[in-house]
């Protein structure tokens, strides 16, 4: 089946959503030609992949207000030239807005299914609009199929009215080829001259719904059970200058690295996994700010090289992490109970190692693509019967 897949987060563009959607082309089973915008290093990238990646240039997201509809509108172009063509099967999108609208469009005039995707955030952050939520949910009730990256999206999908019967859950893979216990962690030690100090590590977006000053604040006490324990922090964000002012406010600033952003397709990021001795990121929803961890690929990815986890309870983070199995679950806003958690899992290597081998497993477990091909199914079932 050919589906044109029309995104606005794509690699070589950094995240979870990215490379999630970078993962369904690879591991779908289809033909898929995706649609994108444009980003530094977009030309190198889709030179070398398996399937046709088109760009367009954004050119409104600098003009207050514009943004949004220039996600609506650029990639028409572009989606009409290739829907001209013939031969596609279904449209998907991988926001619900703006894109989805741009995907109805597209199914009015070419009569496609169309299959929307969301992830969480991107529910919550359109109902803060005035007349977000009423938009959103018409939007919503255009497609065919929805797709959910959590059972915690999918509730807040049926929270809009959705028919239940039309939705249709499915995680997030990881490349647990790539992501093994066998990488060697022995260059990231030397790079950063920590010696065989235990390391705690997060692989994160600066902003406050990671939790990332939660975890400094609970240094201290795990410093003080764990005195050379070093925490490497993976990522960039606009609240960088903020937490290496707390590491240093808290005076545990020399135990902490801010190492910076580590592309997703870098060697160097599963040799940090495999140099580590927990992953720790208490995200936790803020649902002012229209934020909140639908799932949390990261946890997966950590689990993929055998590493314990310490992650925060609430959005579809315990579908991630299995408390007590592959992980251990934290309330997000109790800096207490992250430092307990955190010392628990440095000083029980039986228990890092059962939660690391369990990960790995629950990693290795791989979504269901067949259901992406069910509104086309259902479409030849009602042409057989009529």
């Amino acid at each position: 089946m050919k589906r044109l897949l029309i995104t606005l987060t794509f690699p070589p563009d950094v995240g979870g959503m990215q490379s999630f959607a970078y993962q369904r082309c690879l591991r779908a089973g289809d033909e898929p030609v995706v649609l994108a915008p444009w980003h530094p290093g977009s030309d190198e990238f889709d030179a070398i992949q398996p399937f046709p990646v088109l760009r367009w240039r954004p050119f409104l997201g600098s003009v207050p207000g514009l943004k949004r509809l220039g996600q609506l509108l650029q990639p028409l172009p572009l989606a009409v030239q290739l829907l001209r063509q013939g031969g596609f099967d279904a449209i998907e999108c991988w926001q619900p807005l703006p894109l989805g609208l741009t995907a109805w469009l597209l199914k009015c005039i070419y009569h496609l299914p169309v299959i929307i995707w969301s992830h969480g955030s991107d529910l919550l952050r359109v109902q803060r609009l005035p007349g977000g939520r009423a938009v959103l949910r018409w939007t919503l009730s255009q497609a065919d199929w929805l797709i959910a990256n959590s059972k915690a999206t999918q509730v807040q999908m049926e929270r809009l009215g959705q028919d239940p019967a039309r939705i249709r859950v499915i995680h997030p893979p990881v490349e647990y080829e790539r992501f093994h216990p066998e990488v060697d962690p022995t260059p990231i030690r030397v790079r950063h001259a920590v010696g065989d100090a235990p390391i705690i590590l997060t692989v994160a977006r600066l902003v406050e719904k990671k939790g990332i000053d939660s975890v400094l604040r609970a240094l201290p006490s795990v410093l003080h059970a764990v005195p050379e324990v070093r925490y490497l922090i993976i990522g960039d964000g606009p609240l960088r200058l903020q937490l290496q002012a707390l590491a240093k406010e808290l005076g545990v600033a020399k135990h902490v690295l801010f190492v910076g952003a580590v592309e997703h397709n870098d060697p160097d990021l599963p040799r940090y996994y495999s140099a580590c001795d927990v992953y720790v990121m208490p995200s936790r929803p803020l649902p002012s700010h229209g934020e909140v961890e639908s799932f949390g690929m990261v946890y997966l990815e950590a689990g993929a090289c055998g590493k314990p986890v310490v992650a925060g309870r609430g959005g579809g983070v315990e579908e991630a992490v299995e408390d007590g199995v592959t992980g251990l679950l934290v309330d997000p806003l109790d800096v207490n109970e992250i430092a307990n958690a955190i010392v628990r899992v440095l000083e029980d290597e039986e228990l890092a190692r059962r939660l690391g081998e369990n990960g790995r497993k629950r990693a290795m477990r791989q979504p269901d693509w067949a259901l992406l091909g069910a509104p086309i199914r259902g479409r030849e079932c009602v042409k057989s019967n009529g």
